[in-house]
């Protein structure tokens, strides 16, 4: 199996994200955080290295409102330089935790246990849909 992903709200805009539950943040590459904010004020730049051995520099932190589920909140990503693919947004066990999100890898959704919404789960595509209709997809 591919790494899960599907599509989220972030600032109104529907965007692939991947799901990490081992990641302990949320992040976005620097490229597409500043469709969002003005990334010039951002002062953090500490270097971290993944668990896969790459080092990234985290820029800064901004906190952006998402819609994951049905369930609305603001939610801090850490803005990351070095990224080189432009859609690697990673959704990580922070916010999938603030969702109570349920990954469901064998009917191959995500719910939120807050509003009990699917979405279905794409292998590295676009073609999740939001499925708000379908209460019990999962």
């Amino acid at each position: 199996m591919e790494k899960p992903s599907c599509q989220h709200k972030i600032e109104g805009q529907t965007l692939p994200v991947l799901l990490d539950t081992g990641a302990e943040i949320s992040a976005l590459p620097k490229k597409i955080m500043e469709k969002f904010v003005d990334c010039s004020t951002l002062n953090i730049h500490r270097r971290c290295q993944t668990f896969g051995g790459s080092v990234l520099t985290i820029e800064g932190l901004c906190y952006l409102n998402v819609e994951i589920c049905g369930y609305k909140l603001n939610h801090p990503f850490c803005v990351l330089d070095g990224i080189t693919a432009s859609s690697s947004i990673v959704v990580g066990i922070n916010l999938m935790s603030a969702v109570e999100m349920d990954i469901d890898l064998k009917n191959r959704c995500v719910r939120s246990l807050r509003t009990n919404l699917s979405l279905d789960l794409s292998e590295l595509t676009n073609s999740a849909r939001q499925s708000s209709d379908k209460k019990n997809l999962c």
